[in-house]
């Protein structure tokens, strides 16, 4: 095994940086590069950086500081486009949701309603952000095209939001699609139930050629029309339980993600849609519970409706990763301005993980005369995929000297590889 492989991961991830230096003046790449590095190494790089550098010099260079936060992180998608593994593609899907930080007594707090069982709330100061990530399920491959500010309260903006060169005005979820739509061959959003509007409908996914795909309340009012031509316009939950008591639909078992479902699609018009036609599948899981599915794409049955509504779940997954892994929530700044700083150099963080990961880490791990180091990382995080986290857990030995993924390597099955491998003596941590 060549010997600088390990290494090399590490190394990779200050190489991608370096596209970095032609956007940002000397002083501020190298403030970017240890942002990016701490961030990756966790929380108590980050304790020893904020250490190690003046408080005032570092809180200057993420809330005044002037360089194109959207140049950045338009940058670090761009890069995974140049690689085969990572690059957009026709079967990709854009994803949309929202992050929330309130600010409290106590200082900023990262809301996540769907992982932290916390509800949304407008009566508190804080600001909210829209993700647009894209999801390749063919390659498995994850990437964050975007992200946009808003802000619950005029008086927020006005006493936290200080930055010459930010947006002075109330920013909206509905400017995102213009800022990425260009940067990827995705042909479908996917969505929960609050983009699902007229005006994104209408004014955002139709105007830039997507198709969609997203949750829909049960409340909305829908207008089905039976085989001899009438009509009935009632709440989608009322609509299924009539279709259910006439006997003209009838239950099909699913699979939506690694569940199975029962499901059956319908069609019909949406008032609040701009009366547009939508596909509809109604689902009842385990528990009897009902939800419903929508699509711009008629010609889908209930299967593949769930089926790719169920990648809308990327999201979350990736939501929780970078809070768990790359301290999406440990704030150390106390202004918005600061903070939303912060969680972009985080997405940024994530995409030069993804992109290390697809080009280096499982690419190693898939060849056949190094099937010992997938059999080691299996070991040492007990999974058989490489995922973002794997991958950072990976980066952060390797940069501590490499004693837990040589312990891992003792116990492999292949172990005159891992002895061929520690009978060299290979430095980990010297890149």
């Amino acid at each position: 095994m060549p010997g600088y492989i390990l290494p090399f991961l590490a190394r990779g991830v200050e190489n991608h940086m370096r596209s970095y230096t032609d956007i940002l003046s000397k002083p501020h790449n190298q403030h970017f590069k240890d942002a990016i590095t701490g961030i990756v190494e966790g929380a108590d790089s980050l304790a020893a950086l904020s250490r190690g550098t003046p408080e005032r010099t570092w809180w200057h260079f993420f809330n005044e500081s002037v360089f194109d936060d959207t140049q950045l992180l338009t940058k670090s998608a761009n890069l995974l486009n140049n690689y085969q593994q990572t690059r957009s593609t026709k079967q990709s899907f854009l994803i949309l949701d929202f992050t929330s930080v309130f600010k409290t007594g106590k200082g900023f707090e990262w809301s996540d309603w769907l992982w932290d069982e916390e509800t949304d709330t407008t009566d508190k100061q804080g600001h909210e952000q829209v993700i647009a990530l894209e999801y390749n399920p063919d390659k498995d491959c994850r990437k964050v095209l975007g992200m946009r500010r808003f802000y619950h309260t005029d008086k927020l903006f006005e006493t936290e939001y200080s930055r010459d060169d930010f947006e002075k005005k109330l920013v909206t979820a509905s400017r995102l699609l213009k800022t990425v739509h260009e940067e990827t061959q995705a042909p479908e959003v996917l969505v929960d139930g609050e983009f699902l509007n007229g005006s994104f409908l209408v004014n955002r996914f139709e105007q830039y050629g997507f198709t969609w795909t997203g949750r829909i309340k049960r409340s909305v009012l829908a207008t089905y029309s039976d085989e001899g031509g009438k009509s009935v316009t009632l709440s989608l939950a009322d609509l299924a339980k009539k279709l259910q008591k006439e006997k003209k639909v009838k239950w099909k078992t699913v699979r939506y993600r690694r569940q199975k479902i029962k499901a059956f699609a319908i069609t019909v018009r949406i008032p609040s849609l701009r009366n547009r036609t939508v596909r509809i599948a109604v689902c009842k899981n385990k528990q009897g519970k009902i939800a419903f599915i929508g699509t711009s794409k008629l010609q889908r049955d209930a299967e593949e409706i769930v089926r790719v509504y169920g990648y809308r779940w990327e999201i979350e997954v990736f939501f929780k990763d970078i809070k768990g892994n790359l301290s999406f929530g440990d704030y150390r700044m106390r202004s918005v301005g600061a903070n939303s700083r912060w969680q972009i150099f985080t997405l940024i963080a994530a995409n030069l993980i993804e992109l290390v990961r697809k080009t280096q880490v499982e690419v190693v791990a898939k060849k056949d005369r190094l099937s010992w180091f997938n059999e080691a990382i299996q070991v040492m995080y007990n999974t058989g995929d490489i995922t973002m986290g794997i991958c950072v857990k990976l980066l952060r030995d390797i940069r501590s000297g490499g004693e837990e993924f040589k312990l891992a390597l003792k116990r492999c099955f292949s172990l005159h590889h891992a002895k061929y491998y520690l009978y060299r003596r290979i430095n980990l941590a010297g890149i």
